[in-house]
């Protein structure tokens, strides 16, 4: 009687007779003692049973195997996230002054995620940015695809900016800002600049690279639906404030940007304008500021 093989067994059962040739094709027989050998460079070290029925590691656990490995070659000397930034200025992970994970992440979300709706208030896969943070850590070179999902870096510049030992304003900055909570509109501009002078050199060029960014989310807005405010409540709830001053004011207040964009409009022949990137729609901006403003002024009301 005869037993129909399955599917299966049957492409098994090809692949060890396709293996037995391969075998035979690839060997030669030791003339002494008669056995078949096999050449070094073709050596088997595994059965083709063995093989197929290895276990294969999933996404995640390869991810979670790369975090490990990266971890284990972390050094003092390669460490960026949780260190000061003389001390990451010092170790010469920069470019142009600016530590590299800011650098990479910021020019990435420049150039590919402007318009993602919600960004900055959507977070990144977590092992996906323990994954880069530890490739940073231990001195690898990263590179991210014009696929990477936006949240990963969006995750990794907040994680950076929590994690810096005196906050990426400066220990004496952050006193200064906390001063200036509740400072009027039209008077925020003036005492920012006159405070920001005021901060360490480094501080100042990393504060001005991060705010020009977040400027550029924030013309972004129709799109990706987060405001000045929207942002500087999701970098800096304790400093909303000064930090929603700085990003709507950051031309008044920083140098240009390193890391350059810019904003493209189309005019009524449909010809594109390149806009230097702190012009606005000054209409807009003020009926969303009106929105903004109502709705802090309900929430007053409930509390």
């Amino acid at each position: 009687m005869k037993i129909k093989k399955s599917k299966q067994d049957a492409l098994r059962t090809k692949s060890e007779k396709d293996a037995v040739s391969f075998e035979r094709s690839n060997s030669f027989t030791d003339e002494t003692t008669g056995t078949r050998k096999f050449s070094n460079l073709l050596k088997r070290t595994k059965s083709v049973k063995e093989v197929n029925n290895a276990p294969q590691k999933n996404p995640m656990e390869k991810k979670m195997h790369e975090i490990e490995q990266a971890k284990l070659k972390i050094t003092p000397q390669t460490k960026l996230f949780g260190e000061s930034l003389v001390d990451i200025i010092s170790k010469k992970r920069t470019i142009h002054g600016i530590p590299l994970p800011v650098y990479d992440c910021i020019a990435y979300l420049n150039d590919h995620a402007l318009d993602e709706e919600g960004l900055y208030r959507i977070p990144g896969s977590k092992v996906s940015v323990e994954l880069y943070k530890a490739k940073y850590d231990c001195g690898d070179d990263v590179m991210f695809d014009e696929f990477e999902d936006p949240t990963t870096m969006v995750s990794l510049v907040l994680a950076f900016i929590r994690e810096s030992p005196e906050t990426v304003f400066s220990r004496s900055g952050y006193e200064l800002l906390q001063s200036l909570r509740g400072t009027e509109e039209n008077e925020i501009a003036d005492k920012l600049k006159e405070g920001i002078a005021t901060f360490p050199p480094e501080n100042q060029k990393l504060v001005g690279e991060i705010m020009w960014h977040l400027h550029a989310v924030s013309c972004h807005r129709i799109a990706n639906k987060m405001s000045a405010a929207n942002l500087a409540m999701c970098i800096y709830p304790t400093l909303a404030g000064p930090v929603r001053g700085m990003i709507q004011n950051c031309a008044e207040i920083f140098p240009l940007p390193i890391i350059r964009t810019s904003l493209v409009s189309v005019d009524e022949e449909g010809n594109p304008i390149v806009h230097p990137l702190h012009l606005q729609n000054q209409e807009e901006d003020n009926e969303i500021l009106k929105t903004e403003t109502d709705d802090q002024e309900q929430e007053k009301e409930k509390e």
